[in-house]
């Protein structure tokens, strides 16, 4: 790391209150025994050793700790070197104080101005290192969940069948990526999710309610976006979605660090169990962060309970 980079990483870390005031009292000891040493306060500038301090500590240490280190010094210069640097009425004392007084103040101002920048700088790079890992790591698991799309959707003999099977896989892969700013974003409302899953299908058909604040995170957002696009196109084929008069119902609810999802159809044809098990089964089981999935083939609608984590 460079020099600017240390002193960068000085400015920017945050420090105990200890830490400052020990740093500001072992400064002023030094700036007095500097100035003692010189002259012993016998040329009539007080200020000289103990600007130093106020402005390493206006660029160093919290604003309000530079405060302290300013009038601590007009203390130890009025106590220490009194009989020389006492106001006076004369020109050149006003001077020297108005002068000390502009300057901490300027200082102390333009330090927490710089404070503020570099520590907004290094949460910038690390928010920015945080989205290039979340970014390589979504990339990572969209290949893998695109190629066992393929690889399931292939089996199919009807190439058309294949194509709608996987553009419509994918079309639900790429609104979570939309809705979760392709990884940007940590997590997402639950409302949001399933307005945005439902989207293909027939709104009026649909009925979802939950509580307004629950949020997913966005690996278990993939995962149940993904699930709820299987489940419509399922009752888009065979179920409640595939009728005039069918209805689905999907609410949801938060218990501690779980979202418990119950996806309900009603006034559909009757159901059976499917006779083949597909990638369908396998969205629709537990794996990762979908912690339960219950799927009930009851003859008048299917129902689906699906337990996924919630955002920390």
């Amino acid at each position: 790391m460079t020099l600017f980079g240390l002193v960068r990483r000085a400015i920017a870390a945050r420090k105990s209150p200890v830490f400052q005031v020990t740093a500001i009292v072992g400064g002023l000891f030094i700036a007095a025994g500097a100035r003692w040493i010189a002259d012993r306060g016998a040329h009539g500038a007080p200020f000289v050793t103990f600007l130093p301090v106020v402005v390493l500590a206006a660029i160093f240490l919290e604003w309000p700790y530079a405060v302290i280190a300013a009038c601590a010094s007009v203390a130890f210069v009025v106590g220490l070197f009194g009989e020389h640097a006492r106001l006076e009425a004369n020109f050149m004392n006003y001077s020297l104080w108005s002068a000390f007084a502009f300057i901490a103040a300027f200082m102390i101002v333009l330090g927490h101005i710089l404070r503020q920048a570099f520590i907004e700088l290094d949460a910038q790079s690390e928010r920015i290192r945080g989205f290039n890992a979340e970014l390589q790591h979504r990339t990572k698991n969209t290949f893998q969940i695109v190629r066992a799309l393929a690889s399931r959707a292939s089996r199919s003999t009807d190439p058309v069948e294949f194509y709608k099977t996987l553009s419509g896989r994918l079309d639900a892969m790429a609104k979570a990526n939309e809705l979760l700013a392709s990884g940007i974003v940590e997590a997402c409302e639950m409302a949001d999710l399933v307005k945005a899953a439902m989207q293909p299908f027939p709104a009026w058909a649909i009925q979802a309610s939950g509580p307004a604040a629950c949020a997913i995170a966005g690996e278990p957002a993939m995962q149940l976006m993904m699930a709820l696009h299987e489940l419509g196109t399922n009752a888009m084929k065979y179920g409640a979605l595939s009728v005039d008069g069918g209805r689905v119902a999907i609410t949801w609810t938060k218990t501690g660090t779980l979202i418990a999802l119950v996806w309900e159809e009603q006034g559909g044809p009757p159901v059976s169990p499917p006779t083949e098990t597909g990638l369908g089964a396998r969205l629709l089981s537990p794996a990762g962060p979908l912690r339960e999935v219950d799927l009930d083939y009851r003859r008048e609608g299917v129902v689906c309970r699906i337990a996924v984590d919630a955002a920390g």
